[in-house]
């Protein structure tokens, strides 16, 4: 700025009106200072709203992340428990499916063999077979020795 322009503020400036500040002016502007000072880093209302922001987006995302965790864990569950009733209803389908068949088919149980022989037990008859056993236990006594089939004295 040149001398010129100064000499045009100065006079401009001069011929303002001039106010008389009250008599608690200092006071009061004191005051205001230390009010601003005394209220710290989040005195400002600006910095306070973008604090509120910042945290309110904070915890809108943390419960994001937990409800889509939450869903995963349903998601899962269900199906676990989806595949778990398809295998009990598969095992049911099995179970009737055996019951029918032992209703068809014989009662016949195939124990064994060889070339010469094979052993089968039919089953209606095994309440026959379990009493005659009782009666040969009988026969023996307690201290007889078992021998084999084969064995000549």
């Amino acid at each position: 700025m040149n001398r010129l322009d100064e000499t045009r503020l100065t006079e401009s400036l001069g011929r303002l009106p001039r106010y008389q500040a009250s008599a608690d002016f200092a006071d009061t502007v004191m005051l205001r200072l230390e009010d601003r000072s005394a209220r710290g880093f989040f005195g400002s209302s600006a910095l306070r709203w973008v604090m509120a922001t910042v945290i309110a987006l904070a915890i809108g995302i943390w419960v994001s992340t937990t409800v889509r965790d939450h869903q995963r864990e349903q998601l899962a569950y269900k199906r676990k428990v989806d595949a778990i009733r398809s295998q009990y209803q598969q095992i049911q389908t099995d179970v009737r499916s055996l019951r029918r068949e032992a209703a068809t088919s014989p009662t016949v149980v195939y124990l064994g063999g060889n070339e010469r022989f094979d052993l089968v037990l039919d089953l209606a008859d095994l309440a026959a077979y379990e009493s005659a056993a009782r009666r040969v236990q009988t026969r023996v006594p307690r201290n007889a020795q078992a021998q084999p089939a084969s064995y000549e004295p």
